[in-house]
C-alpha cells in the first residue's frame, strides 16, 4: 500500500568511473535525482527535467538519524516502525526499534527530517529534526485513553449540550445525552480543556489525562456567558485576514479557544464566561505598538451582553533573498536568520525570524522588530 504523500523511486542507474551516469525512459516532467556511495555519502538534486544535460549531482557526507521508542514509565518498545521523511522530496526512509527501543536511520541525504513511530495499539508520535541540530529523538508511544464526564445546570444533567476537547488547535466534538454524558475514546495523554455550551451558557474546565489510567468523570457546569466580537486592521484600517486572536480569563479558568479572523478580518466569540479577560491579537508580519502582538487588558464580559473589541496592527519589516556558494550557486540548507540592532552592533536573534534555504537558495523572513538586520549563519 502506498503512503499519502510518498515519492518512491521509479528507476535506477550506477555511476560509472568517471562519474557519469545516464537513465532513458524517463517520462516528460521535473524529477528528483539521488545519488548514494558507501564512501562518499549522498546528495539529492530537486526539479530536474528529463532530457537535461550534464546534469551534477553532488554527495556528501550523510546524517543518521537516531533515538529511542519508549513507552510511559520510560519502559522501551521494540518493533516500532520508524520513518524518517525528508520534507524537501517526501522520500521514506524506515527502521524498527531494537529491544532497547533505540532505531538508526541513515546516512541519509543532508536536510530536514519528520521522524514518525507507530506500534499497534498505541498511539504515533513524532519528531522534527531540523538540519545541523541534534540528531537524537526520544519518542514516546502513549496507549490511548478515555476521557468522560457529564454535563451539569445547578446539578442536574443537560442534555444537547457541545462539549469540546482541544487538541492539538484540533477541536474533538461530542454531544451530551438525555443523562449529560460525553465521552471521547483515543485520547493521547496530556493536559487539555474542555468546553461545553447550550445557547447562551458554557463552561470551561481544564483536564490532565493519565498515561497509565482513564481521567476519573468531568464535571462540567454550565453558567451564564457572553459575546465577544471585532475586528483586526492594519494601521490603515485594511482588515487583516488569517490573523489570530486569542485570550486569558483572570480568574483561573485559563485560555479561551484561539479564534481566525474571516476574509473581511472579523471574529466572534459566542459564549465566554462572565469575568475579566486579556485579550490579544497578532498576525504574520505586523506587529502591536510594544510588542508583536496587540493586547487589551481588563475586557469585561457579561451575562448576555455583545462586546466590541477591535485590534490594530501596524506592519513589520521583512527581508528576502537568495544564498549562493562561492561559484554563485543556489546553496540548500543554509539558516538565515534576523538579529535585532544594538547601535551598530548584531544583538539576539529575532523570534520566529529564521529560515532555512530550499534547493533555489531562497529565503523569506517576517520580522516583528524593524530595528533588525539580516545575517547569515
Amino acid at each position: 500500500a502506498s503512503r499519502l504523500g510518498e515519492q518512491p523511486p521509479v528507476a535506477r542507474a550506477t555511476s560509472g568511473a568517471d562519474g557519469s551516469f545516464e537513465r532513458v525512459g524517463l517520462e516528460a516532467g521535473p524529477w528528483s535525482l539521488w545519488g548514494s556511495h558507501p564512501g562518499a555519502g549522498s546528495g539529492v538534486r530537486v526539479g530536474v527535467a528529463s532530457g537535461q544535460n550534464d546534469v551534477q549531482l553532488t554527495l556528501t557526507a550523510g546524517r543518521l538519524l537516531t533515538g529511542r521508542v519508549q513507552g510511559s514509565g520510560d519502559k522501551p518498545i521494540a518493533g516500532a516502525q520508524v520513518t524518517a521523511i525528508l520534507l524537501s522530496s517526501h522520500r521514506f526512509f524506515e527502521a524498527q526499534s531494537d529491544s532497547a527501543g533505540l532505531f538508526r536511520i541513515g546516512p541519509l541525504p543532508q536536510g530536514e527530517y519528520l521522524v514518525v513511530a507507530t506500534k499497534e495499539g498505541l498511539l504515533p508520535n513524532h519528531a522534527h529534526v531540523r538540519e545541523g541540530r541534534g540528531v537524537d529523538r526520544t519518542l514516546v508511544l502513549a496507549a490511548p485513553r478515555r476521557l468522560a464526564g457529564h454535563v451539569l445546570r445547578s446539578g442536574k444533567p443537560v442534555a444537547g449540550a457541545t462539549v469540546v476537547l482541544d487538541v492539538n488547535a484540533q477541536a474533538l466534538k461530542a454531544v451530551t445525552g438525555a443523562d449529560g454524558a460525553f465521552e471521547f475514546n483515543g485520547v493521547c495523554p496530556g493536559d487539555y480543556q474542555l468546553s461545553a455550551t447550550l445557547d447562551r451558557e458554557l463552561a470551561l474546565r481544564g483536564v490532565t489525562v493519565d498515561p497509565d489510567m482513564d481521567e476519573p468523570d468531568a464535571e462540567l457546569e454550565l453558567s451564564p456567558s457572553g459575546s465577544v466580537e471585532g475586528g483586526v486592521t492594519d494601521e490603515g484600517g485594511s482588515p487583516i485576514a488569517g490573523a489570530t486572536v486569542a485570550g486569558y480569563f483572570v480568574g483561573g479558568a485559563g485560555q479561551v479557544p484561539v479564534l481566525k479572523t474571516d476574509a473581511n478580518g472579523r471574529y466572534r466569540y459566542n459564549a465566554l464566561p462572565v469575568g475579566s479577560y486579556k485579550m490579544l491579537a497578532s498576525a504574520d508580519g505586523y506587529r502591536g505598538d510594544d510588542s508583536p502582538r496587540a493586547f487589551v487588558d481588563d475586557v469585561k464580559v457579561s451575562a448576555g451582553a455583545v462586546l466590541k473589541l477591535d485590534f490594530q496592527l501596524s506592519r513589520g519589516s521583512s527581508a528576502t533573498g537568495v544564498v549562493v556558494d562561492p561559484k554563485g550557486r543556489p546553496f540548500a540548507g543554509a539558516k538565515v536568520i534576523a538579529r535585532r540592532l544594538k547601535g551598530a552592533v548584531a544583538g539576539p536573534p529575532v523570534f520566529g525570524a529564521e529560515w532555512t534555504t530550499k534547493e533555489d537558495g531562497r529565503f523569506e523572513l517576517s520580522m516583528h522588530d524593524t530595528r533588525v538586520q539580516p545575517a547569515e549563519r
